[in-house]
């Protein structure tokens, strides 16, 4: 009985991944490649080439989409091979919404600044929570590093404009006085610079900086539009004026 032959009939008797991996005594992501060898995310093997080109056909249009050299299909293709149809057995995540996270990741990994309309989509659009945690998740399987959060940039903004670092603790307080699932549904770079505007917009802080900074300030500090500003400030700050 070969590997494959093996890790699949233990699958069939009812065992775990992670059981069988500590029966074989090989990563449990090596029984998830085994487990699947002839399939792709629970997809039969005749259909493996249809649901590829599917896949192909979607990188295409979301490069063509967001204005992206369309040179990284080919690796964007392979991403997706490993990450999607390893993380099958965890549940998985829609096709559109990996692509869109591998993307994410690879302007990450070139340096490139992520456009605006992806940034959109991913943290405003139609399932916005869903395809938040699929970047999530993707930065950290990928890359193995946790997404930024809102504090780490008012900790940015604080440093770039010479700021006292008290900033950062009355950034704290605001931000934890915010429900968890409205934080996680919202663009940290925006949710950060509600909260810089909160802390500096004039007579709300004046017992504790004398400082005022404008929104295009905040805005163009932290790549983000005024009106995403003032919109996630509304939210969650404009009731306590």
């Amino acid at each position: 009985m070969t590997r494959i032959e093996e890790a699949k009939s233990l699958r069939n008797q009812g065992l775990s991944f992670t059981e069988i991996a500590k029966k074989m005594g090989i990563k449990e992501q090596s029984v998830i490649c085994y487990v699947y060898s002839d399939t792709v995310c629970g997809v039969n093997k005749h259909r493996k080439r249809v649901y590829g080109e599917k896949v192909r056909q979607t990188i295409k249009n979301k490069l063509n989409r967001f204005n992206l050299p369309l040179e990284w299909e080919d690796e964007l293709m392979k991403m997706f091979a490993f990450y999607h149809y390893s993380r099958k057995s965890q549940g998985g995540l829609g096709c559109v919404i990996d692509v869109q996270s591998l993307i994410q990741l690879l302007c990450r990994h070139y340096k490139i600044p992520t456009p605006r309309s992806l940034e959109v989509a991913t943290y405003q659009g139609s399932g916005s929570k869903r395809q938040v945690s699929g970047y999530m998740d993707v930065l950290k399987y990928m890359d193995g590093v946790e997404v930024a959060k809102p504090i780490d940039y008012v900790k940015y903004f604080v440093k770039k404009e010479n700021l006292p670092e008290n900033v950062i603790d009355l950034a704290k307080t605001l931000i934890e006085k915010i429900p968890k699932m409205h934080r996680q549904s919202k663009n940290p770079r925006t949710l950060a610079g509600a909260v810089i505007y909160e802390i500096y917009k004039p007579k709300k802080w004046r017992d504790q900086t004398n400082r005022i900074i404008t929104q295009r300030c905040v805005a163009d500090c932290l790549e983000i539009t005024e009106v995403s500003l003032r919109n996630s400030w509304r939210q969650f700050f404009k009731d306590e004026t």
